[in-house]
């Protein structure tokens, strides 16, 4: 009910408050279906704690939202501004720069196997297992930026690119993004898309629903060789991380219990150290099924219960004034179509703190890109 009254009040699907309270809804709806696979029962004390994080997390991103609105900017006449509406060729064209490097160097040091889904799984084995962070994978901010800034150019331009050259370059990019062999950058890329070209009209939410089907069907059944009926994914990554933060993290203080939340600045340390970053892949445990995500509660309540509430009040307002901020600002739009996978997959793994360098990486290419492909328009 409280993600139907934030969607009356926002307007938008995208809104923090409206996504983390479906995403909540659509976890217990899940359990509901597939309770019967778990070894462990999920508690009402367990969903009241949940209830209560989103809940602290809603009313944040509501109020700095609103608080946001209240703000008047004034404008002077004369000032220069940027605008990426003329630009749609120019980051065409650094889009289709930026993944043919991406795939050049991601390639690069890999024999091809008997097939291409061979190959992909040697790529991601090799990810699993190097802890340090490999050189190319900064070049990641800068392709996810320029297509994002693409995909609003064009569908703010006058002078679109033709419909095969556009079909043409995310089909290049998505190939790229592909041998990144991880679904969350997927995932990031496709949620990016629909909060820039909008889903208002009913058969864009048919697009994004098959965009995530498909991406299921790629990563579990092509790349994996996994089987099994929908019920079976959807309580492994739906349901099972929160099964699993139940009983390791918040009912028992098991040694699987370890927090990342500070992960950026351990890293920190570590470079200045000499020392080896800790891998961000947990220890898999068993629920029914195996898991080796404990939702992004796990990461701060197992320093402190007030940490969570803390962190979802900062999260909450930092999403919400993007959110807002966005409706009117191209920069802060392409940032917050990424962010969103913050707290859209919060019941997945944390992605807010551990991923603090991916998002200042995010702002700087932004920033970048937008100096090189600017438009000066003058009022």
């Amino acid at each position: 009910m409280s993600g139907v009254l934030f969607l009356f009040l926002k307007k938008d699907i995208f809104h923090p408050s409206v996504i983390s309270n479906f995403v909540f809804a659509a976890v217990v709806f899940g359990y509901i279906l597939s309770s019967h696979i778990y070894v462990y029962s999920l508690h009402a004390n367990t969903l009241f704690f949940i209830f209560s994080s989103v809940a602290t997390f809603s009313v944040a991103a509501y109020s700095f939202d609103s608080l946001t609105q209240l703000i008047k900017f004034k404008r002077e006449k004369n000032v220069c501004y940027f605008s990426i509406e003329k630009s749609n060729k120019k980051l065409a064209f650094v889009v289709l720069c930026l993944s043919f490097l991406y795939l050049i160097l991601r390639l690069k040091g890999y024999s091809f196997g008997s097939s291409i889904i061979a190959y992909l799984n040697q790529i991601r084995a090799a990810d699993v297992e190097d802890t340090t962070r490999n050189p190319v994978s900064y070049l990641q901010p800068f392709m996810l930026a320029s297509f994002a800034m693409y995909v609003l150019s064009n569908s703010i331009s006058v002078n679109r690119l033709s419909k095969l050259a556009n079909i043409l370059i995310i089909a290049i990019f998505s190939f790229a993004i592909l041998l990144n062999t991880g679904k969350q950058i997927v995932f990031m890329v496709i949620m990016s898309y629909f909060y820039i070209v909008g889903v208002k009209k009913a058969k864009h939410f048919v697009y994004l629903l098959l965009s995530v089907a498909g991406l299921f069907a790629v990563y579990m059944v092509l790349l994996r060789g996994l089987s099994g009926s929908v019920i079976y994914y959807l309580s492994m990554y739906l349901v099972s991380p929160l099964i699993a933060f139940q009983h390791f993290y918040f009912e028992n203080n098991t040694s699987y219990a370890i927090s990342h939340a500070l992960w950026f600045f351990e890293r920190i340390w570590a470079l200045f150290s000499g020392g080896i970053p800790e891998s961000l892949h947990k220890e898999f445990v068993w629920v029914g099924l195996p898991t080796n995500v404990y939702t992004a509660f796990s990461d701060y309540y197992t320093v402190s219960p007030f940490l969570n509430f803390f962190m979802m009040i900062v999260h909450g307002a930092i999403s919400g004034i993007l959110w807002n901020i966005s409706r009117y600002n191209n920069v802060v739009k392409v940032f917050y179509s990424y962010f969103i996978y913050t707290f859209a997959f919060i019941f997945y793994h944390e992605s807010f703190m551990v991923n603090l360098s991916s998002w200042m990486q995010m702002i700087i290419a932004i920033f970048i890109l937008n100096f090189l492909v600017k438009e000066r328009v003058y009022k």
